[in-house]
């Protein structure tokens, strides 16, 4: 339950890192792609 709240509030969070820095947002998502695999 924690993990798909914190996902759904960074994937927010990733559409406005996305526009500022694409680099640091797939950086991130590829992170999250890691943990929750």
């Amino acid at each position: 339950m924690l993990i798909y709240e914190y996902y759904n509030i960074s994937d927010n969070l990733l559409s406005i890192i996305l526009c500022y820095d694409p680099i640091l947002a797939y950086a991130v998502f590829m992170d999250e792609s890691a943990f929750l695999w």
